[in-house]
């Protein structure tokens, strides 16, 4: 099997016309879902004044359906693959080791915040990284972030701020946050770091594939200028990062990207288990209010008490589970919320042990995906850099473009590391 051809698919073999319909269909909600992700902040204010604030769950109902379509048909055709069923029951064990100490409605939200993750891993094949249609549409909606944020610095948008209940609940529209006396520009998004997030994402799907140097120069700048305007510092780094490794791959030098990835590994890795053996709290009351003080506080604070909540977990070496870490806490345990800031952090508090065989997985998919020969080798690098990057100081599964480009990429590694052992 060549490792240049794509995945194997129905596709392949001309498709039944109804096979066709739903791979179609397919593609319009994969676009529809990253559109609603751009403009979460505007739609949620504009559901939220004509009282139909449920309809901002239907984007991730509709991924769902897609999922269901999926996962039918595959077993079907019985091609379910043993990483599948492997991540299947990983999600089992972490549902069922969060019942042991959580309130079950804590562990399904949990498993509602994953919704991006799977539906990246479940529709990887159809997540479209080339073709000129697909990447018109990523410049389109990148351009309209850009210009969200950029004029969210002159103008005070309307949604930035807004509130409105659902269930019982309070929900934001659009996050108002600031860092001393300037905000952080969000855009049309939910977020400022969701907003810069999805900059870096669709530029690299573009740039890739983008042959005029200026050209793609012209929207590396655009989207440095809007992040920069985030004050997203993390997403700025890890999208320089890709750009290096894009810049580089268009020069022919593939080898600067594996060199990033490790790292970038490294960088996500070893601080957090640094911290978790030292104590910074000296070294973060005194820089406090340096440029520097919110990473400090990481590894002074969250990180250690991310580990105190992972060891104090009924089962320590299953984690929390599902719900244990991040957004569920806010609703159901918010005395005890850690946003764990960092991937590797955040797989240790709900999965314990059991994450670290995906991380070591994943690790060794990417760093086939950047030795393969496959077209779409470049795009899956990019967006690995900016995962491994970003995740150093985010958890990437709570913002819903990098979880969906996680979830493709341990698919896309996954089937690569299948392809090698036929090949």
């Amino acid at each position: 099997m060549s490792l240049a051809a794509p995945l194997p698919s129905t596709a392949a073999f001309g498709p039944a016309p109804a096979d066709a319909l739903r791979a179609r269909l397919s593609h319009a909600i994969v676009l529809s879902f990253v559109a609603a992700q751009v403009f979460a902040g505007v739609l949620r204010w504009a559901l939220g004044l004509v009282h139909l604030q449920a309809l901002i769950y239907l984007p991730a109902l509709l991924a769902w359906a897609d999922i269901a379509l999926v996962a039918i048909a595959t077993v079907r055709a019985r091609t379910l693959s043993r990483t599948t069923l492997w991540l299947g029951c990983l999600l089992v064990v972490g549902a069922l080791t969060g019942l042991l100490a959580l309130p079950p409605q804590q562990v399904a939200f949990g498993a509602w915040v994953l919704t991006p993750l799977i539906y990246g891993y479940a529709l990887a094949d159809r997540w479209p990284l080339t073709g000129a249609g697909y990447r018109r549409a990523a410049l389109a909606l990148l351009a309209l972030a850009c210009v969200g944020i950029v004029g969210n610095a002159y103008i005070a948008y309307p949604w930035i701020g807004a509130n409105f209940e659902l269930g019982g609940k309070e929900i934001a529209g659009a996050r108002d946050w600031s860092i001393g006396e300037r905000q952080r520009l969000a855009g049309f998004a939910r977020s400022s770091f969701d907003a810069a997030g999805q900059i870096a994402i669709l530029a690299a799907l573009y740039n890739v594939g983008e042959p005029r140097r200026w050209l793609r120069g012209a929207i590396w700048l655009l989207a440095a200028t809007a992040v920069t305007l985030s004050t997203a510092r993390g997403i700025l780094l890890a999208m320089a990062v890709a750009a290096i490794a894009i810049e580089a791959e268009h020069l022919g030098r593939r080898g600067v990207a594996r060199t990033l990835l490790a790292l970038g590994f490294a960088w996500m890795t070893l601080p957090p288990l640094l911290a978790w053996t030292v104590d910074f709290s000296q070294q973060a009351r005194l820089q406090l209010h340096s440029s520097h003080g919110s990473y400090l506080d990481r590894l002074a604070n969250m990180w250690p008490q991310a580990r105190d909540l992972w060891l104090d977990a009924p089962v320590p070496w299953l984690g929390r589970g599902l719900g244990g870490i991040g957004a569920a806490q806010t609703l159901f345990e918010p005395a005890r919320f850690n946003a764990a800031d960092n991937l590797l952090v955040y797989q240790c508090v709900a999965l314990g042990a059991l994450a670290l065989p995906l991380l070591a997985g994943a690790a060794i998919g990417l760093w086939r995906i950047g030795a393969s020969a496959r077209a779409d080798a470049a795009t899956l690098v990019a967006f690995a850099l900016i995962v491994v990057w970003y995740g150093a100081v985010s958890n990437i599964v709570e913002h819903p473009i990098l979880a969906a480009a996680y979830g493709l990429l341990l698919q896309r590694g996954a089937s690569l590391l299948r392809a090698r052992r036929l090949s």
